[in-house]
């Protein structure tokens, strides 16, 4: 229905890596059935019918973002050599945040960083 609609879908998958699930944190203490969230079980992946498709997040938030420059080159805020330049990296740009995978080390050096990226 939201795909009809063209409205936009983000979907989040959870992964743990065995075998010490440090990833996890307390939640894996509190909750035992997350250790199920491993890369390959079944159980993690997503529903036939629900799934992610290739490009469509990236897509939308390129056409997005590049909606919002064309009207900064209106309003007079970006040139139309600034936007083109802004445009011309923002779908590979949008693509590396999207497809980004966690895991890196979070604050203080704990597991879970933002996307994967140390300290973030």
């Amino acid at each position: 229905m939201a795909r009809a609609k063209k409205m936009p879908i983000i979907h989040t998958r959870v992964l743990y890596n065995p075998p010490d699930f440090a990833d996890g944190g307390v939640w894996i203490k509190k909750a035992p059935v997350l250790k199920s969230l491993v890369p390959g079980n079944k159980y993690a992946q997503f529903c036939k019918g629900v799934e992610p498709k290739k490009g469509e997040l990236v897509t939308y938030l390129t056409n997005a973002i590049n909606t919002r420059v064309d009207e900064a080159v209106t309003n007079g805020k970006l040139t139309k050599d600034q936007a083109d330049k802004v445009k011309a990296e923002t779908a590979s740009r949008v693509a590396k945040l999207v497809d980004a995978v966690g895991g890196g080390k979070g604050p203080m050096g704990r597991p879970g960083g933002m996307r994967g990226r140390p300290g973030r």
